[in-house]
């Protein structure tokens, strides 16, 4: 009974000690390394407590608005949502979108600028939205409907730069749909000690 009782209390004591970290506190050990560490790794530090955050999100966010399912002629449609933080540039990374975003068509490409140089990167995409801390920044691409890579890991230029022109044959995205995107890219400054950061997020409805 008493071995009962201590996986009780054990069951209890860890969520609440998750939920009780500073939302901006340095990220686990694992994330110091030199290496690039894996989605499942940084989603699974995602912080619990933040979960509600995706009750109170529109049901704009959440697909398609019935004005642009109803267009004859698709011109996509994509909004910027959730904020950056500033890393060690002494900038707030940005993710920008050129191009119609189509499923079928070339032309459509996504832009990360302000990241440290010489950096890894890697463009995530999720059905959902949400904003949860995440390293330095905020995660804004829901772990809880799945987050999915759009890209391999990526490197930054010298001036803290990267495109991806996406390739979306064998993913979930189809046309008239609606998905958010971001990236995330290692740094190793001073600002906040974690070693990650984030960019801002997209949401982008897709043409055929």
């Amino acid at each position: 009974m008493k071995q009962l009782a201590a996986l009780c209390l054990c069951a209890v004591a860890v969520p609440f000690a998750i939920a009780q970290q500073d939302s901006k506190s340095p990220v686990p050990h694992e994330f110091q390394s030199g290496e690039f560490p894996t989605l499942e790794l940084a989603a699974a530090h995602a912080v619990d407590a933040e979960i509600p955050e995706l009750e109170s999100e529109s049901a704009e966010d959440e697909g398609l608005g019935d004005e642009l399912a109803s267009l004859t002629g698709c011109t996509g449609n994509v909004v910027v949502r959730c904020p950056a933080t500033v890393n060690s540039t002494g900038f707030a990374a940005t993710l920008q979108a050129t191009g119609t975003p189509s499923i079928s068509q070339s032309g459509f490409t996504l832009s990360v600028g302000s990241a440290p140089a010489d950096r890894p990167v890697q463009f995530l995409y999720s059905a959902s939205p949400v904003q949860l801390p995440f390293g330095d920044g905020w995660l804004c691409v829901s772990p809880y409907s799945g987050v999915r890579r759009l890209s391999s890991v990526l490197l930054t230029d010298a001036d803290g730069s990267v495109s991806l022109a996406p390739d979306f044959g064998g993913t979930p995205i189809t046309a008239l749909s609606t998905w958010h995107l971001q990236a995330w890219f290692r740094d190793t400054g001073v600002v906040g000690g974690s070693g990650i950061n984030t960019t801002n997020a997209l949401r982008v409805t897709f043409c055929p």
